[in-house]
C-alpha cells in the first residue's frame, strides 16, 4: 500500500511530460511535414 502511494505520483510525474513532449513533438512533425 505504501509503495504504491509513493510510486503512483512519481510515475505521473515522469509520464505527464513525457506524454506532452510526445504530443509536442508529432504537432511539429505534422507542422514541419
Amino acid at each position: 500500500m505504501v509503495g504504491g502511494m509513493i510510486t503512483a505520483p512519481l510515475l505521473s510525474l515522469f509520464i505527464i511530460p513525457a506524454a506532452y513532449k510526445l504530443m509536442w513533438l508529432r504537432r511539429h512533425r505534422r507542422l514541419a511535414v
